[in-house]
């Protein structure tokens, strides 16, 4: 059972990539640092930091922008490995794109994540995500920052 949800998460995730590899890939972001705010229940108590703002990370992620046309998809890594947003089962919506600024929203059933990315025309930058799990065990909202590059011009 084990090798079998490890082949089909291989099948998502190599499918999921290998469509994102014909789109355009605008550009790619690293490590995430920021703030969280963990709400206080029996998981997370007030002595681990439940109930109040903590700082937060990603240290080995990476996000990347890709667009389909004018469909936005968010591929990111964290500690479990790489990932696609719209794969995951989100649904990924572009709600600004103004000179230098693209705003993905990525909505899934227990959690919302806003994109803000600010690049300059060869897709440098950084990007904000502000995410909200608001279904889950440990409920949290947090605001995170990462600088972006160009996935062309390094």
């Amino acid at each position: 059972m084990k090798k079998y949800l490890l082949v089909s998460i291989a099948v998502v995730v190599t499918a999921a990539l290998s469509g994102a590899a014909s789109a355009g890939v605008i550009t790619e972001c690293g490590a995430m640092n920021g703030k969280a705010y963990y709400f206080q229940n029996q998981l997370v108590p007030k002595l681990k930091g439940g109930g109040e703002w903590t700082d937060d990370k990603i240290s080995g992620g990476q996000t990347i922008l890709v667009m389909e046309g004018d469909k936005p998809r968010i591929l990111y890594r964290d500690s479990v490995g790489l990932k696609d947003s719209v794969a995951e089962g989100g649904k990924a919506i572009l709600v600004g794109n103004g000179p230098g600024h693209f705003v993905v929203i990525v909505m899934y059933g227990g959690a919302i994540e806003v994109y803000h990315f600010r690049l300059d025309e060869n897709g440098n930058g950084e990007v904000l995500l502000s995410s909200i799990k608001h279904d889950a065990l440990v409920r949290k909202s947090s605001l995170m920052r990462a600088e972006c590059r160009s996935p062309w011009k390094k």
